[in-house]
C-alpha cells in the first residue's frame, strides 16, 4: 500500500447539505481476482462504519508492469 501525504481537500452535497472534506489517497497493487474484489467490497463497507461516511470512493484499474 502507498499513499498521498498531501491533503486532499473534497466538496460534496448530499440532500441539499453542501460538505467539505479532508481527504487522502491510497494505492494496493493486487491482482484482478474474485477474492481480491470480495475483499475491496467488505473493506469499503468497514471503511465507510469506521469512517461514518455515507460513501467512499473506490476505483479499480488494470495495470500491466513493464
Amino acid at each position: 500500500m502507498s499513499c498521498e501525504t498531501q491533503v486532499i481537500q473534497g466538496c460534496w452535497r448530499s440532500s441539499g447539505t453542501a460538505y467539505r472534506d479532508e481527504l487522502m489517497r491510497a494505492w494496493v497493487d493486487a491482482g484482478p481476482t474474485p477474492e481480491v474484489r470480495a475483499f475491496v467490497v467488505a473493506f469499503k463497507d468497514r471503511a465507510k462504519a469506521r469512517f461514518q461516511q455515507l460513501d467512499i470512493w473506490l476505483t479499480s484499474h488494470s495495470m500491466e508492469a513493464v
